[in-house]
């Protein structure tokens, strides 16, 4: 058994979450919670079965959607382990997955996340893409700011969030995260108080369930699960300025220098050109 918190947030993926508990299932872990936020296509009986079934799997269900943000917290707010890790409804554990990355964590004291590459798949099992952060050796330095900098500058994929996490850290990033979740917020907030490792033993598996929609059709689904209030349908300038909203209020969070500060923006405008809109 391994110490360690699995939690899958679920809205309506009766077309996989079997799958998907199974592979969670497989991992070993001591306690799996699963949040059902308000199914309506049967998702809610098939993570019932499953929690009568395993009594280390806890449901927790709400009659209606309270959104992405609720569903996420509910997981981590019922967990009882000291590591945690979010497991995406349609997406897929590799044997030894868990192991993997708890491993990481028994390699040194300063280590708040262990993360893998991530490929994304479709339906069908064809592979869309693949993912590997550029700069693994930047989120292990001794040195918190280098750390940040690195973030700043490369994160392009979320799929670091569904690494094994400190639950203490993750808890407090979510609970100051500000009304525009960013995973560049999430991130920053933990790599402050420590490294993050990789390791190339495994790979998170991404699903993704809806093939056929456009760039504009997926970021209103995303404004809509998360509540956003930001007013912009173009893909490319939703995203410059999410990114730039949660690197002002990262900024905000941070307990360091006004060089320090600008430093950071620096590194973020290397992505996005400028930096005008930060605020220190």
């Amino acid at each position: 058994m391994i110490h360690a918190t699995i939690g899958i947030p679920v809205y309506n993926e009766a077309n996989y979450i079997r799958h998907t508990l199974g592979s969670a299932l497989a991992q070993g872990a001591s306690e799996i919670i699963v949040s059902d936020n308000g199914s309506t296509d049967g998702s809610t009986e098939i993570c019932r079965e499953f929690a009568q079934a395993h009594a280390n799997v806890k449901l927790f269900t709400t009659p209606e959607n309270k959104g992405a943000r609720y569903n996420f917290m509910t997981c981590i707010d019922n967990a009882t382990e000291d590591l945690f890790m979010w497991l995406g409804a349609h997406d897929l554990l590799p044997e030894g997955h868990l192991a993997h990355l708890h491993a990481c964590f028994e390699q040194s004291d300063d280590v708040v996340l262990a993360y893998t590459d991530a490929v994304h798949f479709l339906d069908d099992g064809t592979v869309k893409s693949r993912y590997s952060f550029p700069d693994k050796r930047g989120l292990t330095s001794a040195n918190g700011l280098d750390r940040l900098l690195t973030l700043a500058q490369h994160l392009t994929d979320g799929s670091m969030v569904y690494g094994l996490i400190r639950r203490d850290l993750a808890l407090a990033a979510m609970k100051h995260e500000p009304h525009n979740p960013s995973d560049l917020f999430f991130l920053g907030s933990i790599l402050l108080h420590g490294t993050f490792r990789h390791t190339p033993e495994s790979m998170y598996v991404r699903r993704n369930p809806r093939p056929k929609e456009n760039a504009k059709e997926r970021i209103r689904r995303f404004k809509e699960s998360c509540k956003l209030k930001i007013d912009v349908d173009d893909p490319s300038v939703f995203v410059r300025q999410h990114e730039f909203l949660a690197m002002a209020e990262l900024l905000k969070e941070l307990d360091i220098s006004i060089v320090q500060k600008q430093q950071l923006k620096l590194a973020f405008a290397k992505k996005y050109l400028t930096a005008q809109h930060l605020s220190v």
